[in-house]
């Protein structure tokens, strides 16, 4: 038997921003057929770059997959 405990804090850690209408959302994708073919840019110097952000608060990683045989690995950015 496991028992796993966190211990740790909970909440946010870092600068206080401003209001989320401030944000930016900036997202690269790429995009895979089968898991054989695939194509695009997930990096996040070319999601940043496609928003034009400045600075960067947080990078998050979405997968979608939709039909069985399309799947998208994403990057997102939320920033300035």
């Amino acid at each position: 038997m496991t028992m796993l405990y966190n211990r740790g804090t909970s909440g946010f850690a870092g600068t206080a921003i401003s209001s989320k209408d401030d944000f930016v959302i900036g997202e690269s994708c790429i995009t895979s057929y089968f898991g054989l073919f695939s194509w695009g840019d997930a990096s996040a110097e070319s999601a940043a770059r496609m928003a034009k952000l400045k600075e960067i608060y947080s990078i998050n990683h979405v997968t979608k997959t939709q039909y069985l045989f399309l799947q998208e690995f994403c990057t997102v950015l939320l920033g300035k």
